[in-house]
């Protein structure tokens, strides 16, 4: 078994911001939660994900000839007929664990709407205009929301699944841009293919100027403190904004990847805000 080419297909900077959302939830608790309940909680984010990301490269693996030709699958790394059993046994383990180790609500985040909201933006609704995109940013966010569900309080949950939503959706937008050419091949319906890449930048600058509001809201209404809004304002707000003019500029399609991997790494800057927030 090529152990890298598994770990490749899970998406480890994808597993790494997973388990990060779960500990740096737990962290905002009065008590931190007991550490079989953080790790099995982490434990379940990073299956879920891991399953997701195998299933939707399996999925995928025509686009990806064409956009990404070094992936497990179309470099041949990993057969497709592997692929489907990894993402269906980590689909299994993750919920088994939340089944055993998590509260009973918990469980049914994982089981009865993460899950399968995962196969079906993969198998049908990654395609479609703007409603996979909105699919796919609810089920990341929704991480912080099935964390703060295992350790006792949803609501903590609440604000920083707000900001994942609409962080994630600009950076799906980004992806679909990116990908154009494959997704041409395969005659995937996503919104820059059906509106074309100058309404797609008009679309994510909409998205970037509310963002770029909504940002300093939990700290102004006392969800986080000073600490959250002086972190994210260097880290997160100004470089939204500077991307925001980026776009505005230079509209070629070919600088999307770039911003795509730029809004990857600002993520990890977003979530220290947000642990930041936790002192008062």
């Amino acid at each position: 078994m090529n152990l890298t080419a598994y770990l490749t297909l899970s998406r480890p900077v994808n597993l790494l911001l997973g388990g990060l959302s779960v500990w740096i939830c737990a962290a905002f608790f009065p008590q931190m939660p007991p550490l079989e309940i953080i790790v099995s909680a982490i434990l379940t984010v990073l299956l879920l994900n891991a399953g997701a990301n195998a299933i939707n490269d399996w999925m995928d693996i025509e686009i990806d000839r064409v956009n990404k030709p070094g992936r497990p699958l179309p470099s041949g790394k990993i057969s497709r007929n592997a692929a489907l059993i990894f993402s269906l046994a980590a689909f299994f383990l993750g919920n088994l664990i939340a089944a055993i180790q998590l509260p009973f609500q918990a469980f049914i985040i994982s089981f009865i709407v993460a899950t399968p909201l995962m196969i079906c933006y993969s198998i049908s609704l990654k395609r479609s205009p703007l409603w996979g995109n909105l699919l796919v940013s609810f089920v990341l966010g929704l991480a912080f929301l099935f964390s703060a569900t295992a350790f006792g309080n949803f609501r903590i949950g609440i604000v920083p699944f707000v900001l994942a939503f609409f962080y994630t959706l600009i950076r799906e937008l980004v992806k679909d841009a990116e990908d154009l050419a494959g997704d041409d091949v395969v005659n995937a319906r996503t919104f820059p293919l059906i509106a074309g890449i100058p309404a797609s930048i008009r679309l994510l600058n909409a998205l970037l100027i509310f963002l770029i509001l909504l940002i300093p809201l939990p700290s102004m209404l006392g969800f986080y403190g000073p600490y959250y809004l002086w972190s994210v304002i260097p880290t997160v707000q100004i470089p939204l904004l500077a991307l925001l003019i980026y776009l505005y500029r230079h509209q070629d399609k070919s600088r999307f990847g770039a911003v795509s991997l730029f809004l990857k790494i600002d993520m990890f800057w977003g979530l220290l805000a947000i642990y930041l927030g936790k002192f008062k």
